[in-house]
């Protein structure tokens, strides 16, 4: 501000106030001369004709009286000046401004490319009155161009506002503003290239969930418009985009169209765009990586329905006999399986709640499965129902299968025989010698505790019969056989 003010003082050759005395008297002379300011050239009078430098003397080229006042409004005048040079141009009210023109000029452009030419006056010559960075005045022919490749996004403001003026005297001053047009040079931009985002495979078709806008750094028709699309990732159609800019901000959602099905596929990958308006057109991309986060529902599965196993009737308390598996398609706390046994009356089994093995708590009493076709019975076998339940929110999912168990026979029972005489009540058999061939004797019947082939019995006459008299039958099948006469019995040869 104060070398401004100083080019003005000395342009305009303001006359300076000088304090003289023509008199003689030394003490009104050395008060004066200690309390004045410096004269100013055109102030000093040379007294030539009187042949004498000490004759040398200040005379004011003003009344002493008014002195005062023009001080005063010379000091008014340099700050009203300063203050109209302040960022955006002068002040117009306090400095004459002969002339205004206004240029425009497009950013992006060479250095040397000519902004305008302002009209100047002939025999003068133009600067700024502060030189811009930007621009570069011909002080003859007026002509401002630029001197460096101007980015319009790097400025505080889009326009210049500049004061020209003649040189060496500033008698013609002209406003110059030069506005920066904006080019498309710039992409539409996300605040992040790639986003995480997810849905649940339970949210209901047209979940949205809200999405960041671009931006761009360029204006009007050049910036970013409300046209966005998904280019890639969509291909089975389960998303769309939903703007909303009836909003003092334009909002963008990513909605589903459909139910997700985790199992189904757990993982998406869009790649949206935004378009800005310029020509050629610009775009920026936003990729958004999905996860379908699971839902409990799915069920627990048995890789079996029934499953069979068998332990020997013998074996020790804590016995592993079988282990069951079941999956579950769901993930996380969703597919934790649990097991547990739901009906063991006499609580004879134990299972592992996570790996699923079963095992004996105590001697196993088992029950026999008979056949009604035949008089045997098959072997001793258990049943057990068991669960898998998984440990989903909000509520588990549980399924079941059966366990069957049978006992293996240790082959620890002898062959129980039994005779059944006639007459029934005699002690033993009696047989007249008179009978005929295939008389009935007695009947035996033949029983073993163990089972399978441990129970299977054969049964022979191993004594008593080196003659021949008596047969043995099985005209009943299973173990129950029949002793009768062979051929004609003499008592007296036997005797």
């Amino acid at each position: 501000m104060k070398s401004l003010r100083n080019r003005i003082m000395e342009s305009d050759r303001l006359q300076c106030e000088v304090v003289g005395s023509e008199d003689e008297e030394t003490a009104e002379t050395s008060s004066s001369s200690s309390s004045s300011p410096h004269p100013c050239p055109r102030c000093i009078r040379s007294s030539a004709t009187s042949g004498s430098k000490k004759n040398l003397s200040l005379r004011s080229v003003l009344p002493r009286t008014m002195q005062p006042l023009i001080v005063c409004f010379l000091l008014q005048f340099l700050l009203t000046f300063a203050q109209g040079q302040g960022h955006g141009g002068p002040d117009q009210g306090a400095i004459p401004i002969d002339e205004r023109q206004s240029f425009e000029v497009y950013e992006g452009q060479p250095i040397g490319t000519l902004v305008g030419e302002i009209e100047v006056q002939e025999g003068l010559e133009y600067i700024f009155s502060t030189e811009p960075a930007e621009f570069q005045l011909n002080r003859r022919s007026g002509e401002i161009r630029t001197s460096m490749v101007i980015d319009r996004e790097s400025l505080t403001q889009d326009s210049f506002d500049l004061l020209v003026k003649s040189t060496p005297d500033a008698k013609h001053l002209i406003e110059v503003s030069i506005k920066i047009l904006d080019i498309n040079d710039n992409y539409p931009i996300f605040g992040q290239e790639v986003i995480q985002i997810d849905f649940s495979e339970n949210d209901q078709p047209g979940t949205q969930v809200i999405l960041d806008t671009a931006t761009d750094k360029d204006i009007n028709e050049n910036d970013v418009t409300n046209r966005y699309e998904i280019v890639s990732g969509n291909q089975d159609g389960k998303f769309r985009l939903v703007l909303l800019d009836d909003t003092s901000i334009p909002l963008l959602y990513l909605e589903n169209m459909e139910r997700l099905d985790r199992e189904e596929k757990d993982f998406y990958q869009l790649n949206i765009s935004a378009q800005d308006g310029g020509d050629p057109v610009r775009f920026g991309y936003l990729v958004v990586n999905i996860t379908v986060r699971d839902y409990n529902d799915n069920p627990p599965v048995f890789d079996q329905s029934d499953y069979s196993g068998s332990i020997n009737e013998t074996a020790p308390i804590g016995t592993s006999i079988i282990q069951v598996r079941a999956t579950d398609q769901d993930t996380g706390n969703n597919a934790d399986i649990t097991y547990k046994i739901l009906d063991d009356e006499i609580n004879q089994f134990s299972i592992d709640p996570k790996t699923g093995v079963l095992r004996t708590l105590k001697k196993l009493d088992c029950q026999r499965q008979c056949d009604d076709d035949t008089p045997r019975c098959q072997t001793k076998t258990c049943f057990v129902t068991v669960e898998a339940s998984d440990n989903g929110q909000p509520a588990p999912q549980q399924a079941q299968a059966y366990v069957i168990i049978t006992l293996i026979d240790e082959n620890d029972h002898d062959p129980v025989i039994n005779f059944r005489y006639f007459p029934p009540t005699a002690p033993y058999a009696m047989v007249d010698e008179s009978a005929t061939q295939n008389h009935l004797v007695a009947i035996v019947t033949v029983s073993d505790d163990d089972d399978g082939i441990n129970g299977e019995t054969s049964v022979e006459i191993s004594k008593g019969n080196e003659l021949g008299h008596f047969t043995l039958g099985n005209q009943f099948n299973g173990n129950v056989f029949t002793i009768q006469v062979a051929g004609k019995i003499d008592r007296e040869i036997i005797s």
